[in-house]
């Protein structure tokens, strides 16, 4: 039996396929925005129990982070969509940069949310 060599893959054929996986990253990277907001306002009363203006501050904009997330990701979406093999260059925009970093920051800001309200509470 001979061997057949696969040929390597062209670089709009793995530019394209990059572009697919990104694209579903930015489907989850939806979804977990959307499950996120969804958690927080069926808990908001609870999370409201704190009275400190400084910590409600931090669930009002992991809110605001979150929505500028999903905007940036379904707008990135939208470009992957009518633009397949577009480039690496034309991708990374303020879309990217929206959905990659509010997204980072919202997560972020919980976080500091959560330690910020178990440290107010033993005090």
């Amino acid at each position: 039996m001979q061997k057949t060599e696969k040929s390597k893959p062209s670089p709009e054929e793995l530019r394209i396929e990059g572009n697919k996986l990104l694209h579903e990253t930015l489907k989850q990277l939806v979804t977990i925005s959307s499950a996120s907001i969804v958690i927080l306002s069926t808990l908001l009363e609870k999370l409201v129990a704190t009275r400190s203006k400084v910590l409600m501050g931090f669930i009002g904009l992991s809110f605001i982070c979150f929505l500028v997330s999903i905007v940036g990701s379904v707008f990135l979406m939208r470009n992957i969509g009518l633009n397949l093999a577009a480039t690496e260059s034309q991708l990374k925009g303020v879309a990217y940069f929206a959905a990659k970093w509010f997204f980072l920051s919202a997560i972020t800001l919980l976080v500091v949310y959560v330690i910020a309200n178990l440290l107010y509470r033993l005090i």
